[in-house]
């Protein structure tokens, strides 16, 4: 886990997401698949929070779509 990451975690922060980040989780990235994993996880548990917004879900589907 990054240092980034676990501030993020014991501040209890709320973090923006861009589209990249879930486009990385999807394609399973290898470079960042590890940081993905624990960051997803810390959200699932509670541990921090985060918003997007719907334009990202709208990217996110362009390559589905053309699929």
């Amino acid at each position: 886990m990054t240092s980034l990451l676990r501030d993020l975690r014991m501040r209890n922060h709320q973090v923006a997401l861009d589209t990249m980040i879930f486009i990385y989780a999807f394609e399973d990235h290898p470079v960042y698949q590890a940081v993905l994993k624990s960051f997803f996880s810390a959200l699932e548990k509670g541990e921090m929070s985060a918003v997007t917004s719907t334009l990202t879900l709208t990217e996110c589907l362009v390559q589905p779509y053309r699929k």
